[in-house]
């Protein structure tokens, strides 16, 4: 088509093919000698029965008919004017028209591999966009601020749409925008994409020219849809979905194709972005669930294992500690189920903080007892020492819960414990629908004696567990039977950890 560009040394037709830019700039389609342009100020294309116009983010702006617009269509009868230049579409003959009307086919494509694309600049679209990736936004909202975005940067669009599958056969519209009717699904269209693995625009050109897209451009025309631009959106080589524009004249040009590519390929990483998040999320959601049921050290272990949950254990060096409440069996004929599980939890809520505080691993809850291990399965050099430390606390802990439940039930419930250190095996133990990561062995069997033997509030532990603890004030117990053992065990009193 020709368009009639008029300044103050007159007028002068111009043939206007696909697109122009418009400025004084030297590198511009068509330079002007106006100082109230802008370098690059235009950007403009042919449409059937007028021009299409975009303000390059000028410096004066761009009117239509007297009105400051950033883009629009400039239809016959009308003008463009930046500066002192004005710009009108000269309208084609009749014959031009009705042949640009009646004819549909496949313009171009471009692989969606094709570097060029990457380079790109989109101005102030790609500008607004990154700043949607700054939000933290949820996908729909994302969705829908860019193809805000799209509508507004092409005002001759009908409609733009993301449309997405988890299956290739049941495609859905995720978002749209439309100002009448919304995007068509057509399959078509998504197969052509995912064979070509790339954007693919639909244009007026002779229909015999459609060749194996005729299928398609058929159906687009009994939809009404004149010209189509579609481009794949990508996560990790694989296309996903499509970002669809359509229009009901012809905006569409081969810089198109570049830039829909281009946010395809940013909407697919806004997607592989949100699947990651709500991966995260799901982990860290599973994490905390986990942890109510076993320590956190035992959760990250079996996290980070390579090769999944494994039945089987390995040997460890270890320091045990046990504790159970003294007369369990007087209080549970005593109170109801109610009111000792109450207690219990009392006791275990506190017991287990001060566990995790001193970075100890609870190994389980039996009963009335609580079986804690340092050294399993995040061994460090002064396991025993923080043992010593952590059974010192629970007991102060364990003293204030007991003095508050006397008051208010005039019952004395009071624990011993019992620290041992050596080697066990520890692993998953059970069969591979329910299993336990636990600690078993001669050590845990002398930790659990000692806590059974200790008096109220007293804690015992054995030889080694007072060696490796370093600093620390104990007294002799001397030497006692211990059920399972051949020979009496010298057993110490902790009283103090020397710091």
């Amino acid at each position: 088509m020709k368009i009639l560009v008029q300044d103050k040394t007159g007028g002068r037709e111009i043939d206007l093919a696909g697109e122009m830019i418009v400025g004084r700039h030297e590198d511009c389609d068509l330079r002007l000698e106006d100082a109230a342009v802008s370098g690059r100020h235009l950007r403009i294309r042919a449409l059937a029965g007028g021009i299409y116009f975009e303000d390059l983010g000028s410096t004066n702006g761009t009117s239509l008919d007297g009105r400051v617009m950033e883009g629009g269509i400039c239809e016959n009868g009308s003008a463009i004017r930046i500066g002192e230049t004005t710009i009108r579409p000269m309208a084609s003959a009749p014959e031009e028209a009705k042949a640009a009307k009646e004819s549909m086919s496949v313009l171009m494509t471009k692989p969606a591999d094709d570097p060029l694309f990457q380079e790109n600049s989109f101005d102030r679209v790609l500008f607004e966009i990154s700043l949607l990736l700054t939000a933290d936004r949820d996908l729909p909202a994302f969705f829908g601020h860019l193809l805000d975005i799209l509508m507004r940067d092409f005002p001759s669009l009908s409609a733009a749409g993301i449309i997405l599958w988890k299956n290739i056969s049941q495609p859905e519209l995720a978002a749209h925008r439309a100002r009448s009717a919304p995007p068509t699904v057509s399959r078509k269209v998504i197969r052509s994409v995912l064979e070509k693995r790339g954007a693919v625009l639909f244009s007026d050109v002779p229909e015999s020219a459609l060749g194996a897209d005729r299928e398609i451009g058929r159906s687009l025309i009994a939809g009404g849809i004149e010209s189509l631009l579609a481009a794949p959106i990508m996560r990790g080589g694989e296309v996903i979905g499509v970002l669809q524009l359509e229009a009901p004249l012809l905006p569409f040009v081969e810089s198109d194709l570049r830039r829909m590519m281009v946010i395809g390929n940013i909407i697919g990483a806004v997607i592989e972005g949100a699947t990651v998040r709500k991966a995260a999320r799901a982990v860290e959601r599973d994490k905390a669930m986990l942890e109510r049921y076993v320590s956190r050290d035992v959760v990250d272990h079996v996290l980070k294992a390579e090769d999944g949950l494994k039945m089987g254990g390995e040997a460890r060096d270890v320091t045990i500690f046990f504790s159970d409440i003294r007369g369990y069996t007087g209080l549970s004929e005593t109170l109801a189920a109610e009111e000792l599980v109450r207690i219990l939890n009392l006791f275990f809520e506190q017991i287990a903080r001060t566990i995790f505080d001193h970075g100890g691993t609870i190994d389980k809850f039996i009963g009335d007892a609580v079986m804690a291990v340092f050294g399993s399965p995040v061994r460090q050099p002064d396991d025993a020492r923080r043992a010593c430390r952590m059974s010192l606390e629970v007991r102060r802990v364990v003293d204030g819960i007991s003095q508050r439940i006397q008051r208010e039930k005039n019952i004395v419930a009071k624990m011993g414990y019992g620290l041992t250190s050596g080697k066990v095996v520890s692993g998953n133990i059970g069969w591979e629908k329910r299993m336990e990561h636990t600690c078993i062995g001669d050590t845990v069997n002398l930790a659990a004696r000692l806590s059974g033997l200790a008096g109220p509030g007293e804690i015992l532990m054995d030889e080694e567990t007072a060696r490796r603890a370093g600093r620390v004030v104990t007294r002799e117990r001397g030497e006692m039977s211990i059920k399972g053992k051949a020979r009496p065990v010298p057993v110490f009193q902790l009283v103090e950890v020397v710091e």
